[in-house]
C-alpha cells in the first residue's frame, strides 16, 4: 500500500474546508439578499431576483458535499478520488463563465481570475504527476463510466452548462417572439436632422420645471404635484384625453435598483442602465430589460439622446389597446448623475412620434435659481394675467423650499384657476 505524501494530504484537508464553505455559502448568500429585499424601496418587479438563491443553493450543495468527498478519498487514497479532482479542476475552469452568465461581466476582475485559473492549472499538474498517481494505483484503477463518481462527475457537469445553456435558451425564445436581432448593441443616438421641426414652433413652449427645462406642448398645465414622492403631472387643462406628461424627481429606476446595481459592481446608475440595453448574456440584465420595456408596447425601441447638459435612454413604443404612445426617457447630467425621468403619455391623434423625441431631445438643466427668483417671477406672471406660467415658477419655488408657505398659497391659487378638475389637487396641497 502506498504511503501518502504531505501534499496530498494538505489538499486533502483544503478540499475538505472548500466543501463546508461551500456547503454554507448559499445560507449566507440568501441572507444578504433577503436583506436586500427587505428594503422597501424595492419593487415586486424585482423580487424574482430572490430566487436565484434557491439555484445557487443546489449548485453549492452539490458542490460541497462533492469538495468532502474528494477530500476523505484523498485521505484514503482512493483511485476514484483521483478521477474527481481532476474532472472537478476542468469543471471548476468552465463553471468561471457561469457569473457572467447570471450577472454580466463586468462583475469579473482580472487579476481575480487570473489566480483563480493559476491554481487550478497547479493543482491539476500536482495531481497528474505520475509520483501522486502512483499513490492513487491509477495505473491499475480505469476510469468506469458506469459508476458512482462517473454519475456524480457527468451531474457536476450539466449543472455548470445549464446556466449558459439556459441564457442561450432564453435569448433564442426572446428573438423568435420579438422578431429581434439574437446580438443587440448600444442603442443609438437620436438625430435631430431626421425629425421634422418646422410645425413646433406654435405648438410647444420651453418649460421649466424642478432641475430640467424641456418643450412641452404649450396648452399642457400643472394637474397634480406630489412633494413628498418628487411627482409632477401636466395635462391639457380641458382635454385630458390627450395625454400627459409625469416628471418624476426621484426616479422610480433609481430608488428600486440603487442597491442592485451596486452589488453587480457598476460604477454609476448611467453604467447600469447602458448595460440593460446592450447587454446580451447577463440573465439579471435580460431580465430586467424585459421589465422596463413592458408597459411600452409590442414592439418597443431604445434610443440614446444626448444634449449640451444631459443625456440618458429613451424607451418608447405604441400601446394599441390604450391608443397611446408611451416614452419613458431617463435623465443623467455629464457626470452620469440621475437627474430625473419624464414618462410622455401621449394620444397618437395628437401626438407624433417626431414630436415626442423633440420634447425629449430638448431636455437641459438649467441655469440653477433660487426660490425666491422663481416666487418673485411668478408674482410677475400674475401681474399679466399669465397664470399658467405662474404656476410653473410657484412650482419650482415651492420645490426648492417648501417650508414657505406663501409660496405654496400661490401655487395652489394658481392650480384652481385651470379648470374645476383642479380644485381636486388644489384642496391635497
Amino acid at each position: 500500500m502506498h504511503k501518502r505524501t504531505i501534499g496530498v494530504t494538505i489538499f486533502g484537508i483544503i478540499f475538505i474546508l472548500l466543501g463546508l464553505y461551500s456547503i454554507s455559502l448559499p445560507w449566507i448568500m440568501y441572507g444578504k439578499i433577503k436583506s436586500l429585499f427587505s428594503d422597501a424601496s424595492i419593487t415586486r418587479d424585482l423580487y424574482f431576483i430572490k430566487y436565484f438563491s434557491l439555484i445557487i443553493i443546489l449548485f453549492n450543495l452539490t458542490e460541497g458535499f462533492l469538495c468532502i468527498i474528494i477530500g476523505i478519498g484523498m485521505f484514503r487514497l482512493r483511485f476514484w478520488a483521483w478521477y474527481l479532482v481532476i474532472a472537478y479542476l476542468i469543471i471548476e475552469i468552465l463553471g468561471l463563465t457561469n457569473t457572467g452568465f447570471i450577472l454580466g461581466w463586468q462583475v469579473y476582475n482580472s487579476l481575480k481570475i487570473s489566480i483563480h485559473i493559476g491554481l487550478s492549472i497547479f493543482i491539476l499538474w500536482f495531481f497528474m504527476r505520475l509520483k501522486i498517481k502512483e499513490q492513487f494505483s491509477i495505473t491499475k484503477e480505469r476510469f468506469k463510466l458506469k459508476s458512482w463518481y462517473s454519475a456524480l462527475i457527468n451531474l457536476l457537469l450539466a449543472m455548470t452548462l445549464v446556466v449558459p445553456g439556459g441564457v442561450v435558451g432564453y435569448k433564442i425564445l426572446i428573438s423568435l417572439e420579438r422578431k429581434q436581432p439574437f446580438l443587440v448593441k448600444t442603442p443609438e443616438l437620436i438625430k435631430l436632422a431626421d425629425i421634422d421641426t418646422s410645425y413646433m414652433q406654435d405648438k410647444f413652449r420651453i418649460r421649466e420645471i424642478f432641475n430640467l427645462s424641456f418643450l412641452v406642448p404649450e396648452d399642457f398645465v400643472l394637474w397634480i404635484f406630489d412633494k413628498n414622492t418628487g411627482i409632477l403631472f401636466l395635462g391639457n387643462i380641458t382635454d385630458r384625453d390627450r395625454g400627459y406628461i409625469m416628471i418624476e424627481d426621484k426616479p422610480g429606476l433609481y430608488i428600486n435598483w440603487r442597491v442592485l446595481y451596486k452589488l453587480m459592481r457598476f460604477e454609476n446608475m448611467y453604467q447600469f442602465e447602458e448595460a440593460i440595453y446592450s447587454n446580451n448574456w447577463g440573465i439579471i440584465l435580460l431580465a430586467l430589460k424585459d421589465i422596463i420595456l413592458l408597459p411600452c408596447g409590442d414592439n418597443p425601441q431604445i434610443r440614446r439622446y444626448e444634449t449640451s447638459t444631459t443625456k440618458g435612454f429613451v424607451k418608447y413604443g405604441y400601446r394599441e389597446d390604450k391608443d397611446r404612445w408611451i416614452f419613458d426617457c431617463s435623465v443623467y447630467d455629464k457626470f452620469n448623475n440621475i437627474v430625473g425621468n419624464i414618462l410622455l403619455v401621449l394620444k397618437r391623434e395628437y401626438f407624433s412620434p417626431d414630436e415626442a423625441l423633440r420634447m425629449i431631445s430638448s431636455i437641459q438643466i438649467p441655469r440653477k435659481s433660487d426660490a425666491v427668483e422663481y416666487y418673485e417671477k411668478g408674482l410677475q406672471f400674475l401681474d399679466k394675467g399669465d397664470t399658467q406660467n405662474a404656476q410653473f415658477a410657484f412650482a419650482n419655488a415651492y420645490y426648492y423650499m417648501p417650508e414657505k408657505t406663501e409660496y405654496g398659497v400661490m401655487l395652489v391659487k394658481t392650480i384652481n384657476t385651470n379648470d374645476k378638475r383642479s380644485l381636486n389637487t388644489a384642496k391635497k396641497f
